[in-house]
Formats: C-alpha cells, structure tokens, sequence
C-alpha cells in the first residue's frame, strides 16, 4: 500500500486528545473502503510539525461483517419459526390434555347412571 499525501495541517482543536486528530472508515473513489487514522505530530508549543496518517482496506473485514449479519438474521428467522412451532404444538398438546379429562368426565358420568 503507499502512501497517502497530506494535504494541509491539522489543527489541534479544544479539548482534542494529545496527537489524535481524525479516524474512520473512507471510500475513496475507487470504491474499495479504508479505515483512516491520521494524527498531528506537534512540537513542545503544540506548533504542528507533521502528520502522521496510516489507511487500511478493510473490503475482507466489511464482507464478512455482512455475511455474519446476513446469517444471524437467517438464525432469528430461524428462531421465529421454531418459537412458532413449539406454541403451536404446546397448544395442540394443551387441547388433547383438555379434551381427556372431557371424555374421562363424561365417562364418569355415564358409569355412574
């Protein structure tokens, strides 16, 4: 990878971290994404004397990030479908359990005529 020109100085701002001055993911205009990180390099009056910036493609790192949210919302749906299959079948099982004790009642009441 080679090195990316600096165009200007940073300047330190108010409240700004010692030497961090910008960080974060760049899609420059071929397309590929970066992860930028660039910091001043000051001397002891905070005078800038240089800028220190190291950018990283992280293509690999985005598409699996994509593939992992892509499978853990294949999971959930997944999940629904099974939470869905156990109420059902708890349901059904809750219906049978009910309709027993109808026919044992009514067993009960025609042996004791």
């Amino acid at each position: 990878m080679g090195l990316l020109p600096v165009v200007g100085a940073v300047p330190r701002l108010k409240g700004e971290p010692d030497g961090l001055a910008d960080d974060g993911v760049r899609w420059p205009s071929g397309g590929r994404p970066f992860l930028y990180n660039s910091s001043a390099y000051r001397d002891t009056r905070g005078n800038v004397l240089g800028v220190f910036a190291a950018a990283r493609d992280v293509t690999r790192l985005i598409h699996a990030q994509r593939e992992v949210d892509h499978q853990q919302a294949r999971e959930l749906e997944r999940l629904a479908e099974l939470e869905r299959l156990h109420r059902m079948t708890v349901g059904r099982e809750l219906k049978m359990i009910e309709l027993k004790k109808g026919d044992r009642v009514s067993q009960e009441v025609s042996s004791s005529r």
